[in-house]
């Protein structure tokens, strides 16, 4: 399974640096994993997509981040300090635990990327869909074997929104009709001059264990919106004394879906 942190908003330093270190910490050893008798580490590869007005970063690792470490502080660092004054930032750091047959490198590690002239679909996501339905509604099922139930997600979304289909409904039918056992994502699409982001909270599998692993949390502090996988809001909320001070609060788990209109 996978970890999941996206940032939006004014680019505050000492957060960034606090979730980076903590995203670290549970690659490691993952207590909310270890509880939920799920993953107790997560080594199979990262990634990170960073944006701004101007510029845009995006950068995927086959290997695991903790053996990556200044690499990553190095992305981030560097980014926010060339950032323009006065201007938002999205980042989207992605963790990968690869479920059981589905193939392993850095193409496969999250965030997915796909685009066009006119559309660019960046997408992280923790759970399982379901890989032979979705590609059998595209016409690609020759892809089943070489790509991962969420770059799958991935191709479906932005060629539905290629097709014209409102957002909300892409999601509702996804949920509905493809999600084996959790939708957990945050989003990021831009469609001409239109840019959103756009996080799901859905889980099937409702088992108390379940829940507490899949679980989102949105932290809101006034400049920014945070969304964290459940095992930084379990470090977060018990051994940070910066983030102490903010609301951490947990999303729905049931076909919950916010669309944000993202500004830079």
């Amino acid at each position: 399974m996978c970890r999941i942190c996206t940032y939006y908003g004014e680019p505050a330093k000492d957060v960034l640096n606090e979730l980076v270190e903590t995203i670290l910490k549970i690659s490691r050893h993952d207590v909310i994993g270890v509880l939920s008798g799920i993953d107790d580490f997560h080594p199979d590869g990262w990634g990170i997509y960073i944006r701004d007005s101007e510029r845009e970063l995006y950068f995927r690792s086959g290997n695991a981040i903790f053996s990556e470490d200044p690499l990553l502080k190095g992305i981030v660092n560097n980014y926010v300090d060339n950032i323009p004054s006065l201007h938002n930032l999205l980042m989207i750091l992605h963790i990968r635990a690869a479920s059981q047959g589905e193939p392993h490198g850095a193409e496969h590690s999250h965030p997915y990327m796909i685009a066009n002239d006119d559309i660019k679909v960046v997408l992280a996501h923790n759970g399982a869909v379901k890989k032979r339905e979705l590609l059998k509604e595209l016409g690609r099922e020759n892809l089943h074997d070489r790509i991962t139930d969420s770059m799958a997600l991935a191709i479906y979304i932005f060629e539905k929104v290629r097709a014209g289909f409102r957002l909300s409904d892409i999601i509702r039918d996804v949920m509905d009709n493809y999600t084996k056992t959790a939708l957990m994502t945050t989003i990021f699409l831009k469609y001409g001059e239109e840019m959103k982001l756009i996080v799901t909270s859905h889980i099937c599998e409702r088992s108390r264990h379940r829940i507490n692993y899949y679980r989102l949390y949105k932290i809101c502090n006034g400049q920014s919106a945070v969304y964290i996988s459940s095992s930084l809001a379990h470090e977060l909320s018990n051994y940070s004394s910066l983030f102490k001070k903010f609301s951490i609060v947990p999303l729905p788990v049931e076909k919950y879906h916010e669309i944000i209109e993202v500004r830079f």
